[in-house]
């Protein structure tokens, strides 16, 4: 599948502009800079989402054990989750455990309708196992996600 259906959660970033900056900028430059000239390679961190339900895509030059995620709309059901769902600040969107109180869907669902009417940007979002651990995380996009792309700034 293309690179360019991996949009970040903002809709600013996608994933081909990004590898096109990395690759034919930023790689380049660094091994010009080198003293002798060296050979660059780009390694990049981070989970990939795919829309709830879809499985399988996996970008050309991916790990195949990458990190994996979801994303809905909001307004959408939300993984069934028997151990509810916790919202994420963003400090804690590459971090362990928030420390965000669990919700059940009704709960999530007022979080997001109280959200979505003051901001769009994106809710990331654990969802829970029984226990209270992360089963896996995805984004609650807003209704309008993903917004037309710009190109990838540094």
């Amino acid at each position: 599948p293309a690179q360019g259906l991996f949009i970040g959660p903002e809709g600013k970033d996608r994933l081909d502009l990004k590898a096109a900056k990395i690759l034919g900028q930023q790689l380049p430059l660094a091994g010009r800079l080198a003293t002798p000239p060296a050979e660059s390679l780009a390694f990049v961190k981070g989970a990939l989402f795919l829309p709830l339900g879809s499985s399988g895509l996996t970008p050309a030059g991916a790990s195949p054990s990458h990190l994996r995620g979801w994303w809905i709309r909001h307004g959408e059901k939300p993984k069934p989750s028997r151990g509810g769902y916790r919202v994420l600040e963003k400090r804690f969107w590459l971090a362990g455990r928030s420390p965000a109180p669990a919700l059940d869907e009704q709960a999530l669902a007022r979080e997001c309708d109280a959200h979505f009417a003051r901001d769009q940007r994106s809710l990331m979002v654990a969802e829970l196992d029984e226990s209270g651990g992360e089963r896996s995380r995805g984004f609650i996009a807003a209704k309008s996600w993903p917004v037309l792309p710009g190109p990838v700034s540094a």
